[in-house]
């Protein structure tokens, strides 16, 4: 059975659409789910939620590009891994193509509009 933390791990990625490239949830226990995600720089990131919110696990050479980018700079290591309200918001924090393509897909959605 399904537990409410994959469920809803589930559904935030599912909402993302195109501004992750895919997911797969690898462990759903009743008080965690943990997921794969390859994000559109082609690292796949380890994110899990809990109840205290979603978390990710970076790997070592994304950890690295992370410090260096410009934004980053001035933020400790501990940052990085910080936990998150929403999936939008870690996603947000580590993946520059993911601000583009979403407010790519935002703007397109706003044109649509009467």
């Amino acid at each position: 059975m399904d537990s409410f933390f994959s469920k809803e791990l589930c559904r935030g990625l599912t909402e993302q659409g195109l501004a992750i490239c895919s997911f797969e949830v690898i462990d759903a226990e009743p008080l965690q789910a943990v997921a794969h995600v390859k994000i559109l720089e082609g690292d796949v990131l380890q994110v899990s939620l809990t109840h205290q919110g979603y978390k990710v696990e970076l790997p070592a050479m994304l950890s690295y590009r992370l410090i260096t980018l410009p934004k980053m700079e001035s933020k400790p290591n501990k940052e990085i891994t910080q936990t998150f309200e929403t999936i939008e918001d870690l996603l947000r924090s580590i993946s520059p193509l993911y601000v583009q393509r979403h407010n790519e897909m935002l703007f397109e959605a706003l044109k649509q509009l009467p």
